[in-house]
């Protein structure tokens, strides 16, 4: 552990490339309950296009361990 200020210790469980026009309705709930719409939406708004065929790397994880210090009463 590199430091004590974290919100929470994350578990990797899995890593794959796919292409970005392959997302599905699953993986787009998944990074944040979004629609596949709502989620290219989203990707152009950080990104500023959406590539079909652009190759992404996918990371699956869960949390390990939360920082109940650095968390926001109310969360």
């Amino acid at each position: 552990m590199l430091s004590k200020d974290y919100f929470a210790l994350l578990k990797n469980t899995g890593l794959r490339k796919e292409r970005l026009g392959d997302i599905t309705d699953e993986d787009a709930r998944a990074e944040g309950g979004y629609t596949i719409e709502e989620f290219k939406q989203v990707w152009e708004k950080i990104h500023g296009s959406w590539y079909p065929d652009q190759e992404v790397c996918v990371i699956k994880f869960e949390v390990a361990r939360v920082n109940h210090a650095l968390v926001p009463r109310g969360q």
